[in-house]
């Protein structure tokens, strides 16, 4: 009994009436050490949900919380140095250059209010969104999981849109699927991309049950852009996936056939299937929409007329311009009040932003295909290089659209940004990778 009184009047954890606060404090301990990851997590999620919602964009409320959230826990956590941070990739230099012109464009711009607003709205958060995916989406898994979850995703709104536009509207099949809070050719930015990815995916999907499904939302995806009846992105589409025949021959030319034999079943079909494609192109007036905004460029070479969309709603503006045209090369007056934007990416950021702007543009592509390249040539890993190939031709088929329709000053802007993160991913994985033994090929 006299050890028992000896033993229990020690002093440190074995005395007795101090037990229950040891364990308490052990606990504490390990949450507060297991923090961060949770944090990195939720992190994650927050960014995962933000995607999800990407297609639904009347969702923007979702967006905002779950971004702004997301941002401030990565903030902490980089801050208190519980997550690594690096600008290390070949995307931020033309993102940084950008962004310091634009900066520079709003003291010149037209209507400046809107452009801070649009310059913020849809460029510096669309880049911090960049960070916060190259940062927190570094490894395979959850690169996977940003693919599947845009897959997803976009397939459950494109089947939403059909019902609601077919079957609750009673909308005849022949009429052209539209989004009333999204012109239709802008539509096709979101749709096209989780197409290739999941075509893309369905190749090296092993389940059956995974690649079933894979191939059911290419189906019910490609069915919704074919259904916009818009040609462009038709073409756009079935070029995209052809071009994955790259590692993919043969699936990817046998599921290019199966969607284009899918298409022959639909009424509208005569819009994307008749009709001279070259004298359709010549007669569109998107092309001719450019025209007053190029006299824009004219009068502000170097910045530009600013950021913000609400300066193309000024009519008097676009008519202004409009006038100094040639008659014959005036447009319409329909056309000025339908369509109040240059429908080409690449006058609209000459125009928003000057030539200096539209050239630092192009770099950003020019970095994006090289480093794609660099992954698809240099990496010994199948699943880098397919991947970096996949991503080329998403972001390629994404440029050949902005000939047609600029989505700049829309929210589906975002897409260009994912993009832009998923390849710096890629291209920091190859970084890691094991150098190659002496005398293997590199």
């Amino acid at each position: 009994m006299g050890s028992i009184r000896k033993i229990s009047g020690l002093a440190g954890p074995f005395r007795m009436p101090n037990a229950h606060r040891s364990v308490f404090d052990v606990r504490e301990m390990k949450f507060f050490e297991n923090a961060p990851l949770w944090l990195d997590r939720s992190v994650v999620a927050l960014i995962t949900v933000f995607v999800f919602v990407i297609p639904f964009h009347f969702n923007t409320a979702t967006q905002e919380i779950s971004f702004y959230t997301a941002l401030g826990i990565a903030v902490g956590l980089v801050a208190f140095r519980k997550k690594p941070f690096s600008l290390k990739s070949p995307l931020s230099l033309p993102f940084a250059l950008f962004v310091a012109w634009a900066f520079v464009g709003l003291f010149f711009a037209l209507n400046r209010s809107n452009s801070i607003h649009d310059f913020y709205g849809h460029l510096v958060k669309y880049i911090l969104l960049f960070y916060l995916i190259v940062t927190f989406f570094g490894t395979r898994e959850r690169f996977l999981l940003l693919v599947r979850t845009f897959i997803i995703s976009t397939a459950i709104f494109a089947a939403g849109l059909m019902i609601y536009f077919y079957l609750i509207q009673g909308n005849p099949l022949s009429a052209r699927l539209l989004d009333v809070k999204i012109p239709v050719n802008i539509l096709s930015v979101v749709l096209i991309f989780p197409v290739v990815l999941a075509a893309n995916e369905s190749f090296r999907a092993k389940r059956l049950g995974v690649r079933a499904l894979l191939l059911l939302s290419i189906s019910v995806i490609a069915t919704a852009v074919f259904l916009t009846g818009s040609r462009y992105s038709a073409a756009v589409l079935l070029l995209s996936l052809v071009a994955l025949t790259v590692n993919h021959r043969k699936r990817a030319v046998f599921l290019t056939l199966i969607i284009a034999a899918a298409v022959a079943f639909f009424p509208v079909k005569s819009r994307l299937l008749t009709g001279d494609l070259a004298d359709s192109v010549q007669k569109d007036p998107r092309l001719f929409l450019s025209k007053p905004f190029i006299e824009m460029i004219k009068d502000h070479p170097a910045t530009g007329i600013g950021f913000g969309m609400d300066t193309y709603a000024n009519k008097r503006l676009v008519k202004r311009y409009n006038a100094k045209l040639d008659p014959d090369s005036r447009l319409d007056e329909r056309w000025l009040s339908s369509f109040y934007y240059p429908h080409n990416i690449y006058v609209d950021v000459a125009a928003r932003t000057g030539i200096v702007g539209l050239l630092i543009f192009l770099y950003l592509a020019f970095s994006y295909f090289r480093a794609g390249w660099s992954v698809a040539r240099n990496s010994r890993d199948d699943f880098l290089r397919r991947w970096s190939i996949c991503l080329m031709v998403a972001f390629f088929a994404l440029l050949v659209i902005g000939v047609f329709e600029s989505y700049l000053g829309f929210t589906i802007s975002v897409v260009l940004y994912i993009q832009c993160a998923m390849m710096v991913i890629l291209w920091r994985l190859h970084l890691r990778e094991p150098a190659a033994p002496n005398g293997a090929p590199g």
